[in-house]
């Protein structure tokens, strides 16, 4: 369930709003064609239309609570922000910070420093029933494979290096690597097979946790 702070809690201090976000989630939908949508849809001289298309226009970053106050011409933002989740599917949720989206990049930035106990607790976990919740209050639940990719996203580890410790995982371990394509199963045996199975899934698996948020600079 996503975590919604009510309009009429929030607090008027101007320091405090500029610590508050709006980010518009579009629920696993966000794609370019979703996004083209928003934005023609926008364009038919709503009250909602500028704040509506600044949060468009920022995804997948946020817009800060005292930022959107200034895009309201008239009416309240709470009637601006139903107005939008009325519209489209996905809903505007608040943050304790503004969310930005980062990348992946080796001595920039890792997954989340205090998210590793949890990883390693979790990766224990042979029956996979525990999550854990992104920043963005989302639920996610891995295989110990995922959870290997997650500890190796430290900042140190380049994406081809991940991939080759990958590898070596399953070669060791005689771990099967098999993949769904069009209803038929697909076994990767040999190091070449694996290799190019995790160099194209280290970067879909990234992708993934920049959505999420995953990622802090250091």
């Amino acid at each position: 369930m996503n975590e919604i702070v009510p309009s009429a809690l929030l607090p008027r201090n101007d320091g405090i709003l500029e610590d508050i976000a709006l980010h518009y989630d579009y629920s696993e939908i966000a794609n370019d064609t979703v996004l083209e949508f928003a934005k023609n849809y926008f364009k038919i001289g709503l009250a909602m239309e500028r704040l509506a298309n600044a949060l468009v226009d920022i995804y997948p970053n946020s817009l800060s609570i005292k930022e959107a106050l200034g895009l309201i011409d008239k009416g309240s933002l709470s009637e601006h922000i139903f107005d939008i989740n009325s519209a489209l599917n996905g809903g505007v949720n608040f943050h304790t910070k503004a969310q930005k989206v980062l990348k992946y990049e080796v001595g920039k930035t890792r997954v989340i420093a205090s998210y590793k106990s949890f990883i390693k607790y979790l990766a224990r976990d042979k029956n996979h029933i525990l999550g854990f919740v992104t920043p963005q209050n989302k639920s996610a639940n891995f295989c110990e494979l995922d959870y290997e990719f997650l500890l190796l996203l430290d900042g140190k580890n380049t994406k081809s290096e991940i991939a080759k410790k990958l590898v070596e995982k399953c070669q060791k371990q005689g771990i099967a690597l098999n993949e769904n394509k069009d209803g038929k199963i697909i076994s990767y045996k040999t190091v070449a097979e694996q290799q190019a199975y995790f160099n194209k899934a280290v970067d879909i698996f990234a992708k993934g946790l920049e959505d999420y948020f995953m990622f802090e600079e250091f």
